[in-house]
C-alpha cells in the first residue's frame, strides 16, 4: 500500500512538472469533512486528485474542514471550489445556504445507499438496543448521517433516551468509535456501514441496521463557470478506474448523477425526528 501511495504521488509530481497548462490560479479546492485523520484522507483522495488533473488540466488541493460544522458554512459561502460530503452535511447546508450545484453522488456495490450500524463487542452481554439504556456510548459528530443522526432516531424509536445514558462522547471520526468500542471505553457505538465492516472481524458485533440513505456525493461551488462545473460532473461521473474508486471508498462501483431532491427522504426524516444533542 506504501508503495502504491509514494507511486501516485510520484506520478502527480511528474504530471506537474510536464503539464504547461497548469499554472497559477489554474487549481481547484476539493473541501472534506474529518471523517477520518487528515492523513487517512488525504491517502484516501490522492488518486482522484491525479485523475483530475489529467482530466480537467486543473490541479486539485485537498483540504479537510476542523470539524463537520466548518465545511456546512465553508461549502454554503463558497469558501471551495467543490466539496465531498455526507449526507446530513448536504441537507444542513442546504437548509441553511440554499441549493448548490451538484456534481455526483456515490455507488456502492451497485447502490446509492449507505446505511448505519450501531454495534458492540462481540463479547458484550447486550443484545438490543433496548438494553442500551444508561450506557456508555459513542457517535462521530452530532452532524454525522450515520455516526449520529439517524442512529440517535434509532435509539429513541427504541425507547432510548440519551439523556439517561451513563455516558455520551463525540470521537470527531468513525474509526476512533470503532477503535473505541473494541477497547472497552464505551458499550456501544454508532458508524457507517463501511467502518463497520473493515473492524468487524477485529470483535464488533451489529445490534442494528439504519434504513437507507442516499449517499455521499460531491458539491460545486456556486461561483465556478458553468463550463467548469459540468467538466468536474463529466470527469467524476466518467470515473471508472477500480484504483482511483476503491481508494476513495472500498466497494464503490461509480459516481452517479445527482440531484437535490435524492436527499429529501433525509429531509423528511430530520424533520419528524431532529437530534439534538
Amino acid at each position: 500500500m506504501r508503495k502504491n501511495i509514494l507511486h501516485t504521488l510520484t506520478l502527480v509530481a511528474l504530471f506537474l512538472f510536464l503539464c504547461p497548462s497548469v499554472r497559477a490560479g489554474q487549481e481547484l479546492t476539493l473541501l472534506i469533512h474529518p471523517y477520518l485523520t487528515p492523513t487517512e484522507i488525504h491517502r484516501k483522495f490522492a488518486p482522484l486528485a491525479f485523475y483530475l488533473l489529467k482530466e480537467t488540466g486543473k490541479r486539485i488541493v485537498i483540504k479537510v474542514s476542523k470539524d463537520y460544522q466548518e465545511q456546512i458554512n465553508a461549502v454554503g459561502t463558497n469558501q471551495m471550489d467543490f466539496a465531498y460530503m455526507g449526507p446530513n452535511l448536504y441537507v444542513e447546508m442546504t437548509k441553511k445556504y440554499g441549493k448548490k450545484p451538484l456534481l455526483a453522488c456515490q455507488e456502492v456495490n451497485g447502490h446509492p445507499f449507505l446505511h448505519g450500524m450501531i454495534f458492540v463487542k462481540n463479547s458484550s452481554p447486550i443484545n438490543s438496543l433496548a438494553d442500551l439504556a444508561g450506557k456508555r456510548l459513542a457517535f462521530v459528530s452530532p452532524e454525522s448521517t450515520m455516526g449520529y443522526v439517524i442512529p440517535r432516531l434509532m435509539l429513541q424509536e427504541a425507547g432510548v433516551d440519551l439523556k439517561q445514558a451513563a455516558q455520551v462522547d463525540f470521537l470527531k471520526g468513525h474509526s476512533n468509535v470503532a477503535l473505541a468500542v473494541l477497547n472497552g471505553y464505551y458499550d456501544a457505538g454508532a458508524v457507517k456501514d463501511e467502518t463497520f465492516y473493515s473492524y468487524q472481524d477485529r470483535g464488533l458485533r451489529m445490534l442494528a441496521k439504519s434504513p437507507p440513505i442516499h449517499e455521499h456525493l460531491f458539491v460545486g461551488s456556486s461561483q465556478l463557470p458553468e463550463s467548469l462545473i459540468s467538466s468536474l460532473s463529466k470527469a467524476l461521473q466518467s470515473l471508472h478506474d477500480p484504483d482511483v474508486l476503491s481508494a476513495i471508498c472500498p466497494n464503490l462501483t461509480k459516481l452517479l448523477p445527482v440531484k437535490d431532491s435524492d436527499y429529501n427522504d433525509l429531509r423528511n426524516i430530520l424533520a419528524t425526528a431532529k437530534p439534538s444533542r
